[in-house]
């Protein structure tokens, strides 16, 4: 145990501070910084992060033998620093909603074929709550394309990234959108929203931050598989929760003759 103590301890002198230089590093470039919270599957942001600092101390220990930190000083350190990354991953999970980056897109909506319309969604200021409809230019968010931390863009970034027909007519998602054809009815639309508001808990606001209407805005997208079945990606932004702390939901909604299904669902956390 003792030796096991002293190679934990050994790799850990090599990994912090290379796994704390690189931190450092991506904080200097925003194309870097924005890798933890790409909306796909990436895992450019673990590896960079955690992979490169652990392969690079598992060689670079090897130049200091283990024995030299086969001490009780060491052990106790190598408890402490184990300690504190096993609670700041914990942490992470409670107050972000993630352990080391945000959850991709749920994969069930790698399933569709065709994006049929959307609508997005903005609470009314009179009557209380009431949804309404959202014009949004979806040309305006093209061209910055390393910009992963605004949540609502995520589902364009999945969008870009994957091939999907529209119709005979458009070749470009953004352009249709932008069309009033493309639009989802809204009666359908707070259909869904009433659907999911019933069967699904959101997280409650802490005192001092309730607001009549908890949500910021609503986004509805349309799709059809390859079976001809429909389904729809709904995201949620909500006002803040608490200080700075603010919410956001994705879910993947299924159609059939039974009415609406919630296949996947994912939430987490924003500043």
């Amino acid at each position: 145990m003792k030796k096991i103590f002293a190679q934990i301890s050994r790799y850990l002198l090599f990994f912090i501070p290379l796994h704390s230089l690189l931190l450092l590093t991506t904080s200097f470039s925003e194309e870097l910084y924005n890798l933890q919270y790409h909306p796909t599957d990436s895992l450019d942001w673990v590896i960079l992060i955690y992979l490169v600092p652990a392969i690079a101390a598992a060689f670079l220990m090897r130049l200091i033998p283990y024995t030299y930190f086969d001490t009780t000083k060491h052990r106790i350190i190598t408890v402490v620093y184990l300690s504190i990354g096993i609670m700041i991953l914990f942490w992470s999970q409670s107050h972000w909603g993630y352990f080391l980056s945000r959850p991709s897109i749920p994969n069930s909506i790698k399933k569709v074929k065709r994006l049929v319309s959307e609508l997005s969604l903005e609470p009314n200021i009179f009557p209380a709550c009431n949804l309404k409809s959202k014009d949004r230019d979806w040309q305006l968010t093209s061209s910055k394309r390393f910009d992963y931390d605004t949540t609502q863009d995520r589902i364009e970034y999945f969008l870009d990234n994957i091939s999907i027909s529209l119709n005979q007519e458009e070749t470009n998602w953004r352009k249709a959108l932008n069309k009033t054809s493309f639009r989802l009815n809204i009666s359908k639309g707070i259909k869904i929203h009433d659907f999911i508001q019933k069967n699904y808990t959101f997280e409650k606001p802490e005192a001092g931050y309730n607001r009549v209407c908890p949500f910021s805005a609503v986004d509805i997208f349309e799709f059809i598989d390859f079976d001809g079945n429909k389904i729809y990606y709904v995201s949620y932004s909500t006002n803040q929760l608490s200080n700075d702390h603010y919410a956001y939901y994705e879910f993947i909604i299924y159609k059939n003759e039974n009415g609406y299904q919630i296949k996947q669902s994912n939430r987490f956390f924003t500043m």
